[in-house]
């Protein structure tokens, strides 16, 4: 039965970010136009104005899907924590996301060196040509279970 739970966590968790990409995508097709109306009409500069409204909407998009990645990341061991404390008596999707934002803020930085610590292990996994996901998976996944954990105590 939680299984459903946790599935609909990450499809919900999954379209909120993929709507923030969908920005970032806008702002590319922006710029392409602005590139393409540039070839059809190099005095007026509406083709600028494209262009420009383009990248704006490219590095906001992809500011914020990581910015709400980052937020995100805590939803699935929050969900954990809630069903097996009270199985009956779960919050709901959108009420674990805010848990995680709230628990996320002023934190991400840290999750994200975290992450960038283990980029010599993510270069060992493409030199042996993902076998030594094996072993890697468990161990970026215990350092997260650690984090969660003291985000926790905190």
């Amino acid at each position: 039965h939680y299984v459903w739970r946790l599935l609909l966590l990450y499809i919900v968790k999954g379209i909120f970010l993929m709507l923030l990409l969908g920005v970032a995508l806008l702002g590319v097709s922006l710029i392409v136009l602005g590139y393409y109306l540039v070839t059809i009409d190099t005095t007026s500069y509406y083709p600028l104005a494209f262009t420009c409204l383009g990248w704006i909407f490219s590095v906001y998009g992809v500011i914020a899907v990581v910015r709400y990645y980052f937020a995100y990341r805590m939803t699935a061991y929050i969900a954990f924590d809630r069903i097996n404390r009270d199985p009956d008596n779960y919050p709901g999707t959108l009420a674990i996301i805010k848990d995680s934002i709230a628990l996320m803020k002023g934190h991400k930085w840290r999750l994200f060196l975290l992450d960038v610590s283990f980029i010599l292990w993510y270069l060992l996994i493409l030199m042996t040509f993902g076998l030594a996901y094996i072993y890697v998976l468990p161990y970026t996944n215990a350092s997260e279970v650690v984090f969660y954990e003291q985000l926790k105590k905190a």
